[in-house]
């Protein structure tokens, strides 16, 4: 008995000095951050503004190891109704993005997000990577890898909100 409640306090002593060596990992990483722009460059040198002139968003990591984003076009207009109703609600959807899930640091400059639920049901599922560069607090976020050549890049910068009076 005295065996078994030894390996219980070794397996707790473990499982918090894991969480907090996570912590630790991630702590430039942990909060909320408010998206400043959403953009595509692409290889000719021309830059798209993926979610419009003035998008919304929201991406949050917790030091539980969960992560959610929500990304909204800053041109949208509510949802009609009458005949142009079910065209106007597939624009809406086209114009945001949602995912959430936990999330596992690989290193400082790559994240893997294992997604559970998404507003792409086709990213359900899966495990992603966000490439990120962390300055202050300026968070820049891309699928793409930033060591490999592309055609097109997407980049996504955020601000770092702390506490009430940044709102």
């Amino acid at each position: 008995m005295k065996i078994y409640k030894m390996l219980m306090a070794a397996a707790v002593f473990v499982a918090f000095a894991g969480s907090a060596n996570a912590q630790r990992k991630n702590a430039d990483l942990i909060g909320t951050w408010k998206l400043e722009s959403f953009t595509t460059r692409h290889e000719n040198g021309t830059v798209t503004q993926t979610y419009g002139e003035n998008p919304s968003g929201y991406v949050g990591y917790a030091p539980d190891g969960r992560m959610y984003a929500f990304v909204v076009r800053g041109d949208r207009k509510k949802a009609g109704t009458g005949p142009t109703k079910e065209a106007e609600d597939a624009k809406l959807l086209r114009g945001m993005t949602a995912y959430s899930g936990s999330y596992t640091r690989e290193n400082s400059t790559k994240v893997i997000l294992n997604l559970d639920i998404s507003a792409d049901e086709v990213l359900t599922g899966m495990s992603v990577a966000r490439y990120i560069l962390i300055e202050g607090d300026t968070l820049t976020l891309s699928p793409d890898d930033p060591t490999v050549k592309k055609e097109t890049r997407t980049v996504s910068t955020w601000k770092r909100i702390r506490g009430e009076a940044s709102r």
